[in-house]
């Protein structure tokens, strides 16, 4: 199924296919060009537009399927804005 609609450019908003069968337990987005899915308390999957790294996959390539960031801590807040991704433990 769809995530999220509310993403502008709906090439993303029905790419987390990669995801069926995850426990994912959050989903945060910008509500406009990338979404975030935590799932564990140590992964994050992204897509979405990445012109700033924002995916925090070590790139500033857009994705148009989620990718897979490992976070070395337990994720404790997560919240997104328009070019940036914060993880606080």
């Amino acid at each position: 199924g769809t995530l999220s609609n509310t993403v502008r450019t709906t090439i993303y908003s029905n790419q987390a296919s990669t995801l069926r069968g995850t426990r994912v337990s959050r989903i945060v987005s910008n509500s406009q060009y990338s979404m975030y899915a935590v799932v564990g308390n140590q992964t994050i999957w992204s897509w979405g537009y990445n012109d700033r790294g924002q995916l925090g996959d070590g790139t500033t390539t857009d994705r148009y399927t989620p990718v897979r960031t490992y976070v070395p801590y337990p994720i404790d807040t997560f919240t997104v804005g328009l070019s940036y991704a914060i993880v606080v433990n």
